[in-house]
């Protein structure tokens, strides 16, 4: 999860710098004409349970405005020159590409509401009369990250969505082969597959589970099996949309729920 984390701050990276070419004209004071998108994940455990999803704005004055407390606004890196708050929470990276456009994060305890741009010549904040209104809706991280669940399994319960696959010990071997599986939110798995073939489990803490390679099982993911509750969302989680009973939950407001999903191995596991 961190390397998608990072990942994310390097697309975004890349976008600011591009904005920033083409930055011309000037603004009187900040405003906000959009963002997009209006709901996402919040960077929690620094990124390793949840990467955060990245807010896009379209406005002005976020150059020509100048920095909280004077002095330029840093363009293209991440910068606290100008600040992005969620509810009152205060984003913790924040671009600003060009005098219309920035980018920012959903910080982790971010609250439904509106969004605040504060600028060194003031703030907007964004209200009804923007497409698709003016409130930006949290969907709540479900899990934590593998550090945290290995380090106090306790914080882990609960949390019956999205379990993570970090590792397989072995990754390969015959019919009845004890396989470790190691990941996040593990507490809430209801089934081990290996391919479309049903093996036994035990579920050992919230960052472990034990299987054995059922018979007539040949090379493929290891699936999880988990139900996705109606509070939580889970975006880009992953999931194979053509698998058996699966569902692939989306970023709306509303959020998503899923009677029978699958989380899948990053890597193959060997039949011999």
């Amino acid at each position: 999860m961190r390397g998608h984390f990072a990942r994310v701050r390097a697309a975004v990276f890349c976008a600011a710098v591009l904005a920033g070419l083409v930055f011309v004209g000037s603004a009187l004071a900040v405003t906000i004409t959009s963002f997009d998108p209006h709901t996402g994940l919040p960077a929690k455990d620094n990124g390793e349970a949840c990467p955060g999803g990245t807010i896009t704005f379209n406005g002005s004055g976020f150059v020509s405005d100048g920095a909280i407390g004077g002095g330029t606004v840093v363009v293209g890196a991440p910068t606290s020159t100008v600040t992005v708050s969620f509810n009152g929470v205060k984003s913790t990276y924040v671009i600003v590409g060009s005098n219309t456009i920035m980018y920012a994060v959903v910080p982790d305890g971010a609250k439904d509401g509106p969004i605040t741009i504060t600028t060194g010549a003031g703030s907007a904040t964004t209200t009804d009369a923007l497409p698709n209104g003016g409130n930006f809706y949290v969907n709540p991280c479900p899990q934590v990250s593998l550090k945290v669940a290995t380090a106090n399994p306790t914080t882990a319960q609960g949390f019956n969505s999205t379990p993570s696959i970090y590792k397989l010990k072995p990754v390969s071997g015959k019919v009845g082969t004890a396989v470790t599986i190691t990941g996040t939110n593990l507490l809430g798995v209801t089934g081990v597959l290996l391919g479309t073939v049903k093996a036994k489990y035990t579920i050992v803490d919230a960052s472990h589970i034990t299987t054995t390679v059922p018979k007539g099982a040949k090379t493929g993911k290891i699936a999880l099996k988990y139900t996705i509750a109606g509070s939580t969302s889970q975006a880009g989680n992953g999931l194979a949309p053509n698998a058996a009973g699966a569902e692939t939950p989306h970023n709306f407001a509303s959020n998503s729920t899923a009677a029978a999903t699958y989380q899948f191995s990053p890597r193959n596991f060997i039949v011999t």
